[in-house]
């Protein structure tokens, strides 16, 4: 009997060990299944849309948002991708956050792949933006195709400790995509601020909206540079015009917030098949003056600037052609008056290129002050805007001003909306605290006064036979030095149309008196 006691004792021991064993280990219970709820988990790459060349490689990281801070243990992440033109090359885990996975399904073969990652162990994390990995992706021809996170496939299991696992459907995505063309090509687009000039108070925010003008090209991804003079200007946020790109289309805010001398980046993108094309809107920039005075806010004509899309139906890229500049004046005090006034020149009926003038202003009783090389900037109809700030002036000044332009006699203006000459008992404009809006387009700045290359560049407030040899020795010529002098209607050429308009001049002659 003791000696089968002996014999059974180390198997009953063995027992004991592995029963305990079994007991005290760690258990992953059974996994329940549950719907997600709005917002818990999401799965985001990062970047969203990308331009790349034929054969190129680039790296797309993937992410899942988890703003409820939840552990998670396993995620199945199924996307889907146009074959032809992108090639999924490889996916490497984060080995930070999980211990293992799935990474040979990357569908190649059918535009569909399947990642899977995992963690074996205890230590879940449960940040608020987790990395997955990394996916290598390449361009095998030319073509726009998108990376779609396919949502109601993919699953993720979180963990909260005392309760079962939840095997959750992700509720939201942020989808790519990524473009695929040749080297980019010289200008095709055109991009202006509207409105170009503005006066504003310091610390006051204000919308300028981002004008395009394509053509036939129809526009899939934006990427704009901004050059701005950041001691007196803020770019406080881009916001995408949701007509044109995608709603889950992107700007990169934080680059924008974190802009340091005074160079920023705007992106939009449209992940969809209806592209927009010829002149639309793509969304709004919302400035802000830091300090007085005036500020620049230039559009990055270069190679940093683009826009990737269509042309037909082959993918093309394009740098800017050109851009219409903005020009923005703040002061510190909201009682100080500014006057933003549109303007036109004879001659002149679409858009031409920014112009300067000088502006007059003259208190009925008081004193005169000139406020010169004003920049102003034309809309599609030809008429210009600007803006100065009148510093010594104050509310309840009644004036007159009197604008002069590059080539053109000096007007007198007493009115909004004038339509005819001041009368000599004129009451003048009662200037307001903040903006004075005045529209004096309808009382067009004549043509004539040409500035004198023999006298310094200087006008004489006359239009006479003087100025007509210095555009009759220059009819046919389109180097710069002769467009600044005889070139009336801006079209870039001197010829006998801008003679003519000289000549019509001749009957008034004389400018205003100031």
């Amino acid at each position: 009997m003791k000696k089968e006691l002996l014999k059974i004792l180390p198997l009953f021991l063995l027992t004991v060990v592995l029963g305990l064993a079994v007991a005290f280990m760690p258990v992953r219970k059974q996994v329940g299944k549950k719907a997600a709820w709005a917002g818990e988990v999401g799965v985001n790459l990062s970047p969203v849309a990308l331009v790349l060349g034929v054969g190129g490689e680039e790296d797309i990281t993937i992410i899942i948002s988890n703003p409820q801070k939840k552990k998670i243990s396993f995620a199945d992440i199924r996307f889907s991708f146009d074959k032809n033109i992108l090639e999924m090359k490889s996916f490497a885990i984060n080995m930070s956050v999980f211990s293992g996975g799935e990474t040979d399904k990357l569908g190649n073969d059918t535009g569909s792949g399947q990642i899977v990652v995992y963690n074996t162990t205890q230590n879940l994390t449960d940040s608020e933006m987790i990395t997955v990995g990394v996916l290598k992706i390449k361009a095998k021809s030319a073509g726009a195709s998108n990376l779609a996170i396919i949502k109601d496939q993919s699953q993720v299991v979180i963990e909260n400790p005392g309760s079962d696992d939840l095997e959750v459907m992700v509720a939201s995505s942020q989808d790519g995509r990524y473009v695929v063309g040749g080297e980019i090509s010289p200008g095709k687009v055109v991009v202006k601020l509207d409105p170009p000039t503005a006066g504003k108070g310091v610390n006051q925010e204000f919308d300028v909206e981002l004008k395009v003008e394509s053509g036939s090209f129809k526009i899939g991804f934006m990427q704009l540079v901004l050059n701005f003079d950041s001691d007196k200007l803020q770019i406080v946020k881009f916001i995408p015009n949701p007509g044109v790109f995608s709603a889950d289309g992107f700007s990169d805010e934080d680059q924008i917030l974190a802009a340091a001398g005074g160079v920023a980046k705007l992106f939009a993108l449209n992940l969809g098949d209806n592209l927009a094309a010829g002149n639309f809107t793509a969304g709004k920039i919302k400035l802000k003056g830091t300090a007085a005075g005036t500020a620049s806010l230039d559009i990055g004509v270069n190679q940093d600037s683009y826009f990737a899309g269509l042309e037909a139906t082959e993918p093309k890229m394009f740098y800017i052609e050109a851009g219409q500049n903005g020009s923005y004046t703040f002061t510190t005090s909201r009682t100080v008056p500014v006057l933003n006034f549109k303007i036109k020149f004879q001659g002149i009926d679409t858009k031409r290129a920014d112009q300067k003038v000088a502006v007059i202003v003259k208190k009925a009783a008081g004193i005169t002050k000139t406020y010169t090389d004003i920049p102003v900037s034309a809309d599609s109809s030809g008429v210009y805007l600007g803006s100065v700030v009148l510093a010594d002036f104050t509310a309840g000044d009644k004036v007159n001003v009197f604008i002069k332009g590059p080539k053109h006699l000096a007007k007198k203006f007493c009115q909004n909306n004038q339509t005819g000459r001041c009368g000599e008992d004129s009451a003048g404009i009662a200037l307001s605290a903040g903006e004075n809006n005045l529209d004096f387009s309808k009382l067009v700045l004549e043509a004539g006064d040409l500035p004198n290359p023999n006298e310094d560049n200087q006008q004489d407030g006359v239009v006479n036979s003087v100025d007509f040899s210095l555009i009759e020795s220059r009819v046919g010529k389109v180097d710069s030095a002769s467009l600044s002098v005889a070139d009336l209607n801006l079209d870039g050429i001197v010829n006998w149309g801008d003679a003519g308009l000289l000549l019509n001049t001749l009957g008034t002659k004389y400018e205003d008196e100031y």
